[in-house]
Protein backbone atom coordinates (compact mmCIF):
# COMPACT_ATOMS: atom_id res chain seq x y z
CA UNK A 1 0.00 0.00 0.00
CA UNK A 2 1.18 3.27 -1.10
CA UNK A 3 1.02 6.10 1.92
CA UNK A 4 0.75 9.60 1.33
CA UNK A 5 1.20 12.22 3.74
CA UNK A 6 -1.26 15.17 3.70
CA UNK A 7 0.44 18.86 3.86
CA UNK A 8 1.71 20.30 6.98
CA UNK A 9 -0.73 22.39 8.64
CA UNK A 10 -0.32 25.07 11.63
CA UNK A 11 -2.24 22.22 13.87
CA UNK A 12 0.89 19.72 13.32
CA UNK A 13 3.15 22.44 14.65
CA UNK A 14 1.17 22.68 17.62
CA UNK A 15 1.26 18.74 18.06
CA UNK A 16 5.00 18.60 16.84
CA UNK A 17 5.98 21.31 19.86
CA UNK A 18 3.61 19.22 22.50
CA UNK A 19 5.40 16.06 20.71
CA UNK A 20 8.83 17.63 21.46
CA UNK A 21 7.61 18.82 24.75
CA UNK A 22 6.72 15.67 25.78
CA UNK A 23 9.60 13.54 24.78
CA UNK A 24 12.11 16.35 26.65
CA UNK A 25 9.49 15.41 29.70
CA UNK A 26 9.66 11.30 29.43
CA UNK A 27 13.27 10.99 28.11
CA UNK A 28 15.26 13.64 29.91
CA UNK A 29 16.22 17.23 28.54
CA UNK A 30 19.12 16.14 28.48
CA UNK A 31 18.70 13.32 25.90
CA UNK A 32 17.73 16.16 23.41
CA UNK A 33 20.10 18.86 24.00
CA UNK A 34 22.74 17.04 21.64
CA UNK A 35 20.12 17.05 18.94
CA UNK A 36 20.53 20.81 18.55
CA UNK A 37 23.12 21.46 16.57
CA UNK A 38 24.96 24.88 18.09
CA UNK A 39 24.20 28.09 16.40
CA UNK A 40 25.91 28.25 12.98
CA UNK A 41 25.37 32.49 13.55
CA UNK A 42 28.70 34.18 13.18
CA UNK A 43 28.63 37.46 14.66
CA UNK A 44 30.51 39.50 11.98
CA UNK A 45 29.51 38.27 8.53
CA UNK A 46 25.78 38.45 8.14
CA UNK A 47 25.97 37.59 4.45
CA UNK A 48 24.41 34.66 3.70
CA UNK A 49 25.90 32.30 0.23
CA UNK A 50 23.75 29.67 -1.54
CA UNK A 51 25.87 27.04 -0.28
CA UNK A 52 25.35 28.33 3.37
CA UNK A 53 21.69 27.93 3.12
CA UNK A 54 21.76 24.59 1.98
CA UNK A 55 24.10 23.46 4.64
CA UNK A 56 21.84 25.10 7.11
CA UNK A 57 18.64 23.43 5.31
CA UNK A 58 20.10 20.03 5.41
CA UNK A 59 21.49 20.09 9.20
CA UNK A 60 17.68 21.40 9.88
CA UNK A 61 16.60 18.08 7.89
CA UNK A 62 18.82 15.72 9.01
CA UNK A 63 17.92 17.02 12.99
CA UNK A 64 14.16 16.92 12.48
CA UNK A 65 14.47 13.14 11.00
CA UNK A 66 16.68 12.45 14.37
CA UNK A 67 14.44 13.74 16.34
CA UNK A 68 11.26 11.86 15.01
CA UNK A 69 12.97 8.51 14.89
CA UNK A 70 13.90 9.39 18.48
CA UNK A 71 10.51 10.61 19.45
CA UNK A 72 8.90 7.46 18.33
CA UNK A 73 11.24 4.88 19.82
CA UNK A 74 10.41 7.38 23.16
CA UNK A 75 6.67 8.37 22.61
CA UNK A 76 5.45 5.76 20.28
CA UNK A 77 1.44 5.86 20.80
CA UNK A 78 1.60 9.61 20.72
CA UNK A 79 3.69 9.90 17.71
CA UNK A 80 2.26 6.98 15.70
CA UNK A 81 -1.15 8.68 16.47
CA UNK A 82 -0.08 12.06 14.72
CA UNK A 83 1.20 9.66 12.19
CA UNK A 84 -2.21 8.40 11.64
CA UNK A 85 -4.11 11.63 10.87
CA UNK A 86 -1.12 12.49 8.64
CA UNK A 87 -1.57 9.85 6.36
CA UNK A 88 -5.67 9.36 7.77
CA UNK A 89 -5.89 6.00 8.67
CA UNK A 90 -7.07 4.32 12.08
CA UNK A 91 -4.73 3.04 14.53
CA UNK A 92 -5.38 -0.30 13.56
CA UNK A 93 -5.38 0.23 10.27
CA UNK A 94 -1.52 1.83 10.36
CA UNK A 95 -0.65 -1.50 12.81
CA UNK A 96 -1.06 -3.60 9.20
CA UNK A 97 0.77 -1.51 7.35
CA UNK A 98 4.28 -2.16 5.86
CA UNK A 99 7.09 -2.32 8.74
CA UNK A 100 9.00 0.77 7.43
CA UNK A 101 6.20 3.12 7.40
CA UNK A 102 7.21 5.11 10.14
CA UNK A 103 10.63 5.70 8.32
CA UNK A 104 8.36 6.10 4.64
CA UNK A 105 5.96 8.84 6.64
CA UNK A 106 9.61 10.45 8.42
CA UNK A 107 10.84 10.79 4.80
CA UNK A 108 7.71 12.38 3.48
CA UNK A 109 7.18 15.43 6.28
CA UNK A 110 11.10 16.62 6.11
CA UNK A 111 10.57 16.31 2.15
CA UNK A 112 7.50 18.54 1.93
CA UNK A 113 7.91 21.92 0.58
CA UNK A 114 8.51 24.17 3.83
CA UNK A 115 9.72 22.00 6.09
CA UNK A 116 11.87 23.95 7.40
CA UNK A 117 10.38 26.65 8.12
CA UNK A 118 7.58 24.20 9.76
CA UNK A 119 10.44 22.37 11.91
CA UNK A 120 12.52 25.74 13.21
CA UNK A 121 8.80 26.50 14.45
CA UNK A 122 8.52 23.57 16.44
CA UNK A 123 11.93 23.50 17.17
CA UNK A 124 12.60 26.52 19.13
CA UNK A 125 10.75 24.23 21.92
CA UNK A 126 14.25 22.26 21.26
CA UNK A 127 16.68 25.87 21.75
CA UNK A 128 14.12 26.34 25.18
CA UNK A 129 14.26 23.15 26.70
CA UNK A 130 18.37 23.41 25.49
CA UNK A 131 18.59 26.85 27.64
CA UNK A 132 16.86 25.83 30.72
CA UNK A 133 19.36 22.72 31.10
CA UNK A 134 22.63 24.57 30.24
CA UNK A 135 21.68 28.26 31.05
CA UNK A 136 24.96 30.74 29.84
CA UNK A 137 26.77 31.16 32.94
CA UNK A 138 27.96 35.24 33.57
Amino acid sequence: MTIEVRKLKRKDRVVLAQLIKKFADVAGSDSIVNMVPPSSSKGGDTEDTEESKKDATAEVLETAFTLLEQMLQVIEDDVSEWFCKLIGVSREDYDDLAFDIEVQIIEQIVSQKGFTDFFSVGSRVLNKIKSLVSPSKS
